[in-house]
């Protein structure tokens, strides 16, 4: 899976007690800070510094991590699902997209219902 993460953003990652959650990233990662206590969760740098691998070690631990890449800094809000976790994320930077233009203007459309009819 593809993370694309705009600037200044945070980004929600689900991690899980069973299985490892990888975030590969373009360039190496020069640290990481997370906001609990290193009994909660498990990381480990790989893969020459660009894949930091996490695992929950307890249930119900919710807090954040900031990771600082030679680029730039990301930042995540860290939960804990065992049901839909992440696993091999790879994370790129968004960019905004400022092609796209307004085709028609917005109006507000209300539905009226009437004898057998929907007027609009």
């Amino acid at each position: 899976m593809t993370f694309y993460i705009l600037l200044n953003k945070i980004t929600t990652l689900f991690l899980s007690l069973n299985l490892l959650t990888t975030l590969t990233f373009d360039s190496e990662i020069q640290s990481y800070l997370y906001g609990g206590g290193s009994s909660e969760i498990y990381f480990e740098l790989a893969n020459n510094r660009k894949t930091l691998v996490l695992k929950a070690l307890q249930q119900e631990r919710n807090s954040n991590l900031l990771i600082i890449t030679k680029k730039r800094k990301y930042y995540f809000n860290l939960l804990v699902d065992d049901k839909n976790p992440h696993q091999f994320i790879e994370v790129k930077d968004g960019v905004i997209n400022h092609v796209l233009k307004k085709l028609w203007p917005l109006r507000i459309i209300r539905f009226l219902k009437g004898n057998l009819r929907l007027y609009l």
